[in-house]
């Protein structure tokens, strides 16, 4: 099998740690990530990012 392989130009992962005012963050089980992430912004105390550049070619 031939697979193409796309040039593909630099670009960074960022990874986000938060650190909440609470041990856990109680969500309906069919929660929508909208809702995750408004409860979770909604308790944040602090946060640290982290960002890779990759090598891509």
């Amino acid at each position: 099998m031939h697979v193409l392989h796309q040039i593909q130009k630099p670009h960074n992962y960022e990874i986000t740690v938060y650190a909440l005012n609470t041990a856990s963050i109680k969500l309906p089980e069919n929660a929508s990530p909208a809702l995750a992430g408004y409860n979770i912004l909604s308790h944040v105390i602090g946060k640290a990012q982290l960002i890779a550049p990759t090598n891509a070619r």
